[in-house]
């Protein structure tokens, strides 16, 4: 069974008929059909809106409604295509909580079909990522977003740093790196990744790995010794968004660096022209070889 992008409830019924057309294509009795009709509104919590027309509902109302219409013929997989695209913002949110607790609650395993990483991230137990009509990896959201086993993935699923560079050096499994920028970088190998001096790679980092501190509080700078990747740049601007902030910090080779912005600390009170070092230990970050 499938819920559609655009929801495709039938204007011209009531809300308990659109959830009884399934039934009623497959020849269950009316006793039947309304029995099960009133039990599967009763599980997604709209038990008084049977009558009702569809004009009538709210975009979250219809979503489960949607929903309701697919899960009253207890399916083994529902197919959901960007169930959420169709809404606003705010009720798109409240609505990943909701399809977690519907999922959780029917028990039925849910093929989740999303364009927004972050979407995928939360509302999955499992997520394939697709590249050219083949799958890049499979694994849990962690999996995804914390070993990578693509570039593609490293870039696609959340938001990262790109560096490309050429390998120096290779002690075990950490690389040591010459940027394009001109400065070395030291960083660890995604698995299964095999690189030797001079071979082309890339470096990924993400925003909340690195630390920003003033460049004039001198206790808050980062690590001096080589164990560390530090630079100096300074704040291009603010992107604030409550705990979701980001700084843009400009270094002295013109790369534009996102870094997360802390709640508290040294570099809460950052803000746009400050002068800033940022740093980040290597096994944060994943070098994969570059792409032909």
């Amino acid at each position: 069974k499938m819920v559609f992008f655009f929801f495709s409830l039938f204007p011209m019924m009531n809300v308990g008929d659109n959830i009884a057309y399934g039934l009623r294509c497959h020849g269950v009795s009316r006793a039947e059909t309304r029995r099960r009709v009133d039990e599967v509104l009763e599980r997604i919590g709209l038990p008084d809106v049977g009558k009702r027309r569809i004009d009538q509902l709210s975009g979250g109302q219809k979503q489960r409604i949607a929903i309701a219409r697919c899960m009253v013929l207890n399916p083994d997989l529902l197919l959901l295509d960007e169930p959420l695209g169709a809404l606003d913002l705010k009720l798109r949110e409240h609505m990943k909580v909701e399809l977690k607790m519907l999922q959780s609650q029917f028990g039925t395993t849910f093929a989740y079909i999303t364009h927004d990483q972050t979407e995928a991230l939360v509302m999955s137990d499992r997520v394939a990522v697709m590249k050219d009509g083949q799958f890049e990896q499979v694994g849990t959201p962690r999996e995804l977003y914390n070993d990578p086993r693509s570039p593609f993935v490293a870039g696609f699923v959340g938001d990262s740093t790109c560096w490309s560079g050429t390998v120096e050096q290779v002690e075990g499994s950490e690389v040591q790196v010459r940027a394009a920028g001109g400065w070395e970088l030291r960083t660890f190998l995604a698995n299964g990744q095999d690189v030797r001096p001079g071979d082309p790679v890339d470096v990924f980092v993400r925003p909340e790995c690195m630390l920003a501190a003033p460049t004039e509080s001198s206790g808050h700078g980062p690590p001096e010794d080589q164990s560390c990747n530090a630079f100096r740049g300074r704040i291009d601007s603010l992107l604030f968004n409550g705990s979701n902030s980001r700084l843009l910090v400009r270094t002295m080779s013109e790369d534009l660096i996102e870094v997360a912005l802390p709640a508290s600390g040294p570099g809460a009170a950052l803000d746009a022209g400050d002068a800033v070092h940022v740093a980040w230990e290597p096994e944060q970050s994943r070098c994969f070889r570059q792409e032909t």
